[in-house]
């Protein structure tokens, strides 16, 4: 998430690039600053909305839960 910025993730979707597939430890803002992980919870938040905007689909992945979320069609779907 430091290392990708909105117009490189353009540029991808330009490229014919369709989704990224990103890791995310957790949703908890504790335990991602215990860890140390340099981000909080809406800095990924604001990530997954560059990626929608640059239209790109984002798969997240945590150590409990993967999760796609496909912007064109709204409709999100979780396995466990």
């Amino acid at each position: 998430m430091n290392t990708l910025d909105f117009e490189s993730m353009r540029e991808m979707a330009e490229a014919n690039c369709r989704f990224l597939i990103v890791g995310f430890e957790s949703a908890d803002d504790a335990i991602l600053d215990n860890i140390r992980k340099g981000f909080m919870v809406e800095k990924a938040r604001k990530f997954a909305e560059n990626v929608k905007k640059a239209g790109l689909l984002l798969h997240l992945s945590t150590r409990m839960v993967s999760l796609s979320i496909s912007y064109s069609n709204n409709q999100t779907s979780n396995s466990r």
